[in-house]
């Protein structure tokens, strides 16, 4: 494990960057205190599961079924127009 102090960081960051994605995990610390972690992105654990779709589609199904009990309708484009605008 590296440890590099953050005053010295900000020259070095694509370097440390480099190191990092090679699977090196630095500390970065101030007056030789740790303050910090930089640390490998690991996909296994750092990414959500996608969802499974059999789920999804019953709780879209769940959920139109709600919504038509409340007198809501919506035509599949403004379902699409909605999921769009919701989308980050």
């Amino acid at each position: 494990m590296k440890r590099i102090e953050i005053s010295d960081g900000n020259v070095q960051l694509a370097l440390l960057m480099d190191e990092v994605e090679q699977g090196e995990t630095v500390v970065l610390t101030r007056a030789g205190l740790p303050v910090g972690r930089v640390i490998p992105f690991d996909l296994r654990i750092d990414e959500p599961a996608p969802p499974d779709p059999s789920q999804t589609l019953e709780k879209l199904e769940r959920l139109g079924k709600e919504l038509a009990a409340r007198g809501v309708h919506m035509t599949d484009e403004e379902i699409r127009a909605a999921r769009d605008d919701f989308s980050p």
